[in-house]
């Protein structure tokens, strides 16, 4: 199990010998073939391609792709790391942040509500709290201005229940 840990260490396509660690000096008397890490390379390509989209990994593939930035590109505007949007695109990596989908939003010049929306449809979990979304989307906002529009959202939907008016009315979106 050793050594198959550090042959997987060593086929990093960086400069093998800053890698290894100096704690374990027999590391160095394995010498993984050029074939090993090919095979390891391709290991991780078919893991990715069994991985079937989802709406999360289309919006971002075709949102990048509309605007013609590469994952490198995209990396660089959005702060977010190239292997990380890589398997977010891949349907690898499903659950985001706020903040992750902010950065996205924001590189891609969209709405975050396009990826809070693409994340429901991926994940099943419910959109953030009112107040995590008026923080992402509004940054401006203070914590109290925020606190008083949550106050006031939850006073409306108090009024709602005691009134019976509960749901979307015909015609509006379920």
């Amino acid at each position: 199990m050793w050594r198959k840990r550090a042959a997987a260490f060593i086929c990093s396509p960086r400069d093998p010998l800053k890698q290894m660690p100096l704690s374990i000096p027999h590391v160095v008397d394995i010498a993984p073939t050029r074939n090993s890490c090919e095979n390891r390379d391709k290991g991780i390509e078919n893991m990715e391609q069994n991985l079937a989209p989802t709406p999360l990994s289309e919006l971002l593939k075709r949102l990048r792709d509309e605007r013609g930035l590469s994952l490198y590109a995209l990396a660089q505007v959005s702060g977010i790391d190239r292997g990380n949007l890589r398997r977010i695109e891949t349907g690898a990596i499903s659950n985001l942040t706020p903040a992750t989908m902010q950065k996205l939003a924001d590189a891609l010049e969209v709405d975050v509500e396009d990826f809070y929306a693409a994340h429901f449809e991926t994940t099943g979990q419910p959109l953030p709290s009112l107040p995590v979304y008026f923080r992402t989307k509004h940054q401006s906002l203070s914590d109290e201005q925020i606190a008083e529009i949550d106050a006031y959202v939850r006073r409306i939907e108090e009024s709602h229940r005691m009134s019976g008016n509960l749901g979307p009315r015909n015609g509006e979106d379920e």
